[in-house]
């Protein structure tokens, strides 16, 4: 998913959100291959400090195609393809099912 930033003919205002786009060939496939690793690397790290569960990762991408981590979501965000996916399912599995903690045996 991609934002709309600093678009004057959407906002009249410096660095003006526009909203969430989401397209098929947003990124360059460098860009997909750089942030799916920083995701896998960050998740691994996750897991061997003891996290389990869902987390979301937000990608900051510049101008140049530089790749930022912006901020980690230790839950499931409202763009999440699992909240989307949902959505479209009329909730066939609630939400709050994601959220619940596995107790290690």
């Amino acid at each position: 998913m991609t934002e709309v930033v600093g678009k004057p003919e959407l906002t009249p205002y410096k660095g003006g959100w526009a909203g969430n786009e989401l397209f098929a060939g947003a990124f360059s496939e460098k860009v997909l291959a750089k942030t799916r690793d920083m995701a896998s690397r960050f998740g691994n790290q996750l897991r061997k400090e003891g996290y389990h569960g869902y987390f979301n990762l937000d990608f900051l991408i510049d101008e140049n195609n530089e790749v930022y981590l912006g901020e980690l979501n230790p839950r499931i965000s409202g763009a999440s393809s699992l909240t989307n996916q949902a959505a479209y399912a009329d909730a066939d599995a609630p939400l709050f099912l994601f959220h619940l903690e596995r107790n290690p045996i």
